[in-house]
């Protein structure tokens, strides 16, 4: 399934669900539920204040579907995209108080709650952003020094959404 049809099936299970349990084609039973939507100003707002330019499978996500909780259930956990407006708050325990400030280098933008892993970009403010899975145990000197890192971690939101597609979709 390509990165567009996905989006569109993500987009319209969060309007369907409404964060309750809902059959999915095979069978599972899965909850979706949309937290926050975003437009294009709103999204590149973020980004000044931030210093960083989302990578754009990730914008056009947050353009689509939004920040949400997708494929909960019985017996799955799911994934998290965060609302931007609560990175700074969710991550200030890795990236410190100040942890917009760090968000061009690190930017925690969800959850994969089933592998107990932080969804980040990395070098948010290059050309040439990175993706990593970080285990959510690590902390900061961790994620500067690389450990933590799934080896094995698609290298981009896109990529990592099609790998979890299965469960989410």
């Amino acid at each position: 399934m390509s990165f567009d049809e996905l989006l569109t099936i993500l987009a319209r299970r969060t309007e369907e669900s409404l964060g309750q349990p809902m059959e999915l084609p095979s069978g599972a039973r899965r909850a979706f539920r949309l937290t926050a939507e975003y437009d294009d100003a709103e999204l590149t707002r973020f980004e000044s204040s931030w210093g960083v330019r989302f990578p754009p499978p990730y914008r056009e996500f947050l353009l689509r579907v939004g920040a949400s909780e997708l494929g909960y259930g019985p017996g799955a956990r799911g994934i998290s995209i965060h609302r931007l407006e609560d990175l700074a708050e969710f991550y200030h325990e890795i990236l410190g108080k100040d942890a917009a400030s760090r968000f061009a280098r690190f930017l925690p933008i969800g959850c994969d709650y089933e592998s107990g892993e932080i969804a980040v970009i990395l070098d948010a403010a290059g050309d040439k952003p990175g993706f990593a899975l970080f285990h959510v145990d690590q902390g900061l000197d961790d994620w500067e020094a690389g450990r933590g890192m799934r080896v094995d971690a698609p290298s981009s939101f896109e990529e990592w959404m099609a790998a979890r597609s299965s469960a989410v979709a």
